[in-house]
């Protein structure tokens, strides 16, 4: 697999380059080994970031034994790089590619980390109301995978990530840690989606998109599309801290219903990853949907600005515990924002250093990007 990834950013040098994130805990259990490193390719379709599009992530084996995701994540970079910077993605976004985020994991064929750590429940969102049976390490973000997993985010600020996995045949959309229908609190699908997803019918509408082109693939069965807690709560996982930390979308797809292709077909296999790599093409291209624009001081870029949305007028809304959700992002290196919303009118705001901008009106698009929005913070 590091032989792969490495051969890639040989193979396109001016589109790709290949970054250590970390590693996976030592055996003494004290510092990382080194052998084991946590490898991202880079993908961009300029010798440099371009901080005015956006950027997504695609992230495999978490579960060490659900190697398909490592496949699909190479296969898949491999088919962006070819088709070069005019490419459908690179043409419009940046893409880092980790296709094993849990290296002791897929060495060993475990689900966990060296240290019986699910990473998948490791995540500093709703860790502690998580089961210790689970597996989920002594403190949120207790592990050195987790920990350099969340660093590159925090430093890439992602619009869109996509963790893939396997032993399922489903895309989960946010949250995972609380449900549409079975939380103690008895919400209606309205109340659910005004409290704590905002962008909501965003995922569903691509939820639906991506189950409409994998379908029914000869074997498995058929694709669905879940809201992750309506499927089975998870606490601690990557995608809610994604989402409920930075704003970015993030979305679990499961793959296959195994976790490898050795009892399989080869052309089984080829046909599933064929589906797949369709759909998340697609789904990445998403990352571009939503109110986007610059957030500026005097005309000066403002990095790191908390740019919240609310829908435009606002609606009635209740507030029962857990705290509501508010749709956000944080503005990059050249003070570009992206958050992901569905259609309709917004109100933006954004602050920085204790200064909080006057409202602007965004007009969210259904079928395309929309235009950006100036936010501009004190005089």
């Amino acid at each position: 697999m590091y032989g792969t990834l490495r051969a890639l950013a040989a193979e396109y040098p001016s589109l790709a380059s290949v970054a250590t994130l970390g590693c996976a805990a030592s055996e003494a259990g004290a510092g990382g080994d080194a052998s084991l490193p946590i490898l991202a390719l880079e993908l961009r379709g300029s010798s440099a970031r371009d901080y005015s599009k956006p950027i997504a992530e695609l992230v495999g084996a978490m579960h060490g034994d659900e190697q398909i995701g490592a496949e699909l994540a190479l296969d898949l970079a491999s088919k962006i790089l070819a088709a070069g910077a005019g490419g459908t993605i690179l043409a419009s976004m940046d893409l880092t590619v980790v296709p094993v985020s849990n290296p002791w994991g897929y060495e060993n064929d475990s689900r966990y980390n060296r240290d019986t750590v699910d990473l998948n429940r490791n995540f500093d969102w709703a860790w502690t109301y998580g089961d210790a049976d689970t597996c989920k390490g002594s403190s949120a973000m207790s592990e050195l995978e987790s920990k350099a997993i969340a660093a590159d985010a925090k430093a890439k600020l992602y619009d869109l990530a996509i963790t893939m996995h396997s032993g399922a045949f489903c895309i989960s959309l946010p949250w995972d840690y609380i449900a549409t229908s079975s939380t103690e609190y008895d919400y209606s699908d309205a109340q659910y989606l005004n409290l704590y997803s905002p962008a909501q019918a965003l995922f569903d509408e691509q939820g639906a998109a991506y189950a409409s082109l994998v379908g029914t693939v000869q074997g498995p069965g058929s694709f669905s599309s879940t809201q992750g807690g309506d499927w089975y709560i998870v606490c601690g996982s990557y995608a809610d801290w994604l989402y409920g930390t930075l704003g970015c979308p993030g979305y679990t797809v499961e793959l296959a219903p195994y976790y490898n292709w050795d009892s399989q077909p080869a052309s089984l296999g080829a046909e599933v990853l064929a589906a797949h790599e369709k759909a998340m093409l697609g789904l990445l291209a998403s990352a571009r949907l939503g109110a986007r624009g610059r957030v500026t001081r005097s005309l000066a870029a403002v990095s790191l600005a908390l740019v919240k949305a609310a829908p435009s007028p606002a609606g009635k809304s209740v507030n029962p515990p857990p705290e509501p959700y508010t749709a956000c992002a944080y503005s990059n290196q050249d003070g570009y924002y992206y958050i992901p919303l569905p259609e309709g009118s917004w109100s933006l705001t954004a602050s920085s250093g204790g200064v909080e901008s006057a409202a602007a009106a965004a007009t969210v698009l259904a079928d395309g990007p929309s235009a950006p929005v100036g936010i501009s913070i004190g005089p």
